[in-house]
Order: C-alpha cells, then sequence, then structure tokens
C-alpha cells in the first residue's frame, strides 16, 4: 500500500472500511458521519491507487445517510459470476507470467512486452480495470498500468501509479517501479504506435522503460495530487533495457 500511507489516522480507518467492503463487494458500507463526500472519495481513490484486483469497481459510489451514520454504496460493474470466472484466468494468468523468474529488471521488461505484444490499445469496451486489459485484452493507459501493477505484485515488485499528462494536453497514466532499491517511471501505453503518434517519437523497443523524471518530462507531465510522486533519479541503461534519448 502506498497511498494509504499519506492519510492521516481517521481517513486510514475509512479506508480500510471501504476496503473491505468493496473487496467483500458489500452493496452497502456503513461509517461515520464525520466524513464528506470529498473524503470518501478521496479515500476511494486511494483504495484504488493501491488495489489494482478490485477489478469489479471503478470508483462510482452513491451515499445515503442514516442518523449519525453515513450509508456508502459502490456501483459494481461485474456480476459475481463474472467476477469468479475473471479470477481464475487472471490468476493462472499471472502465475504463468510469474513462473520464469531470472532478476527483478529482466521481470519487469519481460512483463511490460508482455502487456504491448498480447493487449490490443485502444477504447476500453468494458472500463478501466485489470479486467480489461488481462481478460478482454483490450484497454488503454489505466487498464495497462493497474495491470502492470498488479503483474508487478505477483513478482513482489513495488509498482504504483501517476496521474499527468501525454503531449501536455491528454490525460495520461503509468507507473513508477521500484527496481533493486531504486524507482523508474514506466509507460506501458507509450509502447504503442497508437501513443507514439501523440508525442511524435522514434519508435524504438523498450524507449519506456524504466527511465527518469528528467527524461520522462520531455514528453509527460505530472499532476500534483494527494499522493506525493516518487523521485526517480535514474535512467536504467545496460542490456537489453535501452531507450531513445526521448
Amino acid at each position: 500500500m502506498y497511498a494509504f500511507y499519506f492519510l492521516s489516522y481517521e481517513e486510514r480507518l475509512l479506508y480500510s472500511l471501504l476496503l473491505d467492503g468493496i473487496s467483500s463487494r458489500d452493496s452497502s458500507i456503513m461509517c461515520s458521519y464525520i466524513y464528506s463526500n470529498a473524503v470518501i472519495n478521496k479515500i476511494i481513490k486511494s483504495v484504488l491507487i493501491d488495489n489494482p484486483h478490485l477489478f469489479w469497481f471503478e470508483g462510482k459510489w452513491g451515499s445515503s445517510k442514516y442518523g449519525n451514520q453515513v450509508c456508502v454504496e459502490p456501483l459494481y460493474t461485474r456480476t459475481e459470476f463474472e467476477i469468479e470466472a475473471a479470477k481464475m484466468e487472471i490468476s493462472s494468468l499471472a502465475q504463468t507470467l510469474s513462473s520464469i523468474k531470472t532478476n527483478e529488471v529482466d521481470n519487469a521488461f519481460c512483463i511490460y512486452n508482455w502487456l504491448i505484444n498480447n493487449v490490443h490499445y485502444g477504447n476500453s469496451s468494458g472500463g478501466q480495470t485489470i479486467f480489461d486489459a488481462l481478460v478482454l485484452r483490450n484497454a488503454v493507459c489505466k487498464c495497462l498500468s493497474k495491470a502492470y501493477q498488479f503483474l508487478l505484485r505477483e513478482l513482489c515488485i513495488f509498482s504504483t501509479l501517476v496521474e499527468g499528462t501525454i503531449d501536455g494536453r491528454n490525460k495520461h497514466i503509468w507507473n513508477i517501479v521500484e527496481l533493486n532499491g531504486r524507482y523508474y517511471n514506466v509507460d506501458v501505453a507509450a509502447g504503442y504506435p497508437a501513443v507514439y503518434t501523440l508525442i511524435n517519437n522514434e519508435i524504438k523497443k523498450g524507449s519506456f522503460f524504466a527511465i527518469s523524471d528528467l527524461t520522462i518530462r520531455k514528453t509527460h507531465t505530472f499532476w500534483d495530487n494527494n499522493v506525493p510522486k516518487l523521485a526517480c533519479t535514474d535512467d536504467l541503461t545496460g542490456g537489453n533495457h535501452g531507450h531513445n534519448q526521448v
């Protein structure tokens, strides 16, 4: 959990409550009236940043008041049957991709390439979760970033999400990944020609794998939000993990 650590004590209590309820697919989650809708929304976003496996919930919710409590009513996008079937498919895929273990860098690069080679980049037909990337195999940047985060976690590699823009206009999401004790930007979506055309970058395998803030800022802009961004000070070079000067 990363976003969790930047919450206050009261916010962490709500985070745990919401995580438990959404994990169990509860239709209503009771919490204290002290939490405003803005705070609830902030905590829901934090839950989703930290927990890509919650593919049946995309952040939409309603609420109603009961005395001194607020009832949070998550809107789930998948049926119980779809969820259980998808869990089995995703689990099987994750086990296959994590079965060949060498080192952190090679493993992270392998997953990066697997997503680019096996998931179509286009309008996500189902939503913005790992379900779209790993089951439907049709995703955009948010789905890809969550899928990458999820698959890296299966290999015990830390990753979190970063929000910003690409080409200064289009909203974009990518990953920060910890490899051998250092943090790097990894943008899976930028490995697709459809995204390269936005930034007019020469296509080269691995161009946006494990790069520094200085390098990625030439094409990307970071957004300030409630979760501080980890500093990525180096470009990973050498071996098969080279990249363009973008």
